[in-house]
């Protein structure tokens, strides 16, 4: 018991310095930002200047201490109001659009479902429907694809089987998963420092670019991590055959559950509503 908390405390300790740390950071552009403008954007002299001035004004290690425990507190602050955006924001990349968002996001379905059809048509015409376009981004419909894969392959509910299935997983079997997971838990939240760092631009410009770039970085994390999720989803499935029908007595048809004993499957996990 000792060395499970002394594990939590290390990896919470962890969190809590990488948010504050985070914060800080963005604290500090943004005090740049505000220093020089637009006008003097790109001007060292002054931030350098500047930086002198801030810190003659510290008068002894007391103030200092002081002054970074608040700094520090701010940051952190700051770092946990850009993780909650990002909890949100990866909401918003991974699952359909509540109301009233739903309107807009029936709206870039369909010009996603245009544009997939104008730049591969053959491809639009031979694919079933179930595999074009149907959410807002390309992550969620890649989420969605793993459902609707595992059902066309299976005839298995990939939602109301997956809490089961993990629950089966060795501690082994569960760690690529969760490091894809929290790979697109921090490209949301990078993402959201990208915003941040744009709408400084606003001040200072060379945030704009820096922060379009951090975006683009998301974006790509957000891609890479979701289509390694998914796939190891679909492969936990292909995999674990037989270990579904031990658990639920169920037996294998050349090496597999058949669509009739996963319909079964799903009635019994659904428990009948």
């Amino acid at each position: 018991m000792d060395a499970i908390l002394g594990e939590i405390s290390r990896r919470l300790t962890g969190q809590w310095i990488q948010i504050a740390v985070s914060g800080v950071l963005f604290l500090g552009v943004g005090w740049v930002a505000l220093t020089l403008g637009q006008r003097h954007a790109l001007d060292h002299g002054l931030l350098l200047s500047r930086v002198d001035a801030l810190v003659a004004g510290v008068d002894g290690t007391t103030a200092l201490i002081i002054r970074a425990v608040l700094i520090t507190a701010l940051g952190y602050l700051v770092g946990m109001t850009a993780h909650m955006a990002g909890s949100l924001l990866r909401r918003l990349w991974t699952d359909r659009w509540p109301p009233p968002l739903h309107w807009i996001e029936k709206g870039i379905v369909r010009l996603r479902r245009a544009y997939f059809g104008r730049r591969w048509p053959d491809r639009t015409r031979e694919l079933p429907a179930r595999y074009l376009p149907a959410r807002a981004t390309q992550v969620a419909d890649r989420i969605r694809l793993a459902h609707e894969r595992v059902d066309a392959e299976y005839g298995a509910h990939l939602g109301l089987l997956w809490p089961r299935l993990w629950l089966m997983l060795t501690p082994d079997e569960r760690g690529p998963i969760e490091l894809s997971r929290a790979g697109l838990d921090s490209a949301a939240v990078l993402a959201v420092w990208g915003a941040a760092l744009v709408g400084l631009g606003w001040w200072w410009w060379p945030a704009a670019l820096i922060g379009l770039a951090v975006v683009l970085l998301a974006r790509h994390r957000a891609r890479t991590a979701v289509g390694a999720l998914a796939d190891l989803a679909e492969s936990t499935v292909d995999s674990q055959q037989h270990v579904l029908a031990e658990r639920f007595g169920v037996a294998l048809v050349e090496g597999r559950i058949s669509r009739e004993d996963f319909r079964q499957i799903n009635d019994r996990l659904t428990k009948g509503a």
